[in-house]
């Protein structure tokens, strides 16, 4: 028996695959829209997850979709602020060394 919770994570990860669709081919030009499509795919990842860990029948496929969330929480932050500071054209943060500096607690949380 599924819970009514799944058909809502099934819905919000449709809906995100179509915003993502819809940013790629229509939007907003240049760093922004690339960086939007990779925070909206890294969200429609992570809601992925949370749909398959409610489809899971066993503890041990639990465990397993448990460790590729656990990858993927630790990006989300990191992407927000990118498309943010590439939103607000900070281009100065978006240089190797100050993105590198900008990975290091999502990187170290792994």
């Amino acid at each position: 028996m599924l819970y009514p919770l799944t058909y809502l994570y099934l819905a919000s990860t449709l809906a995100m695959v179509a915003v993502t669709t819809v940013t790629a081919l229509v939007g907003v030009r240049g760093a922004v829209k690339s960086c939007l499509i990779a925070l909206t795919s890294l969200i429609t990842l992570w809601n992925l997850t949370e749909l398959l860990s409610n489809l899971a029948p066993t503890p041990e496929l639990l465990a397993d979709v448990a460790k590729v969330a656990a990858l993927i929480w630790p990006a989300i932050p990191f992407f927000v602020l990118i498309t943010v500071l590439a939103y607000v054209e900070q281009r100065r943060w978006l240089r190797p060394l100050p993105l590198a500096l900008l990975a290091v607690p999502p990187l170290a949380c792994v």
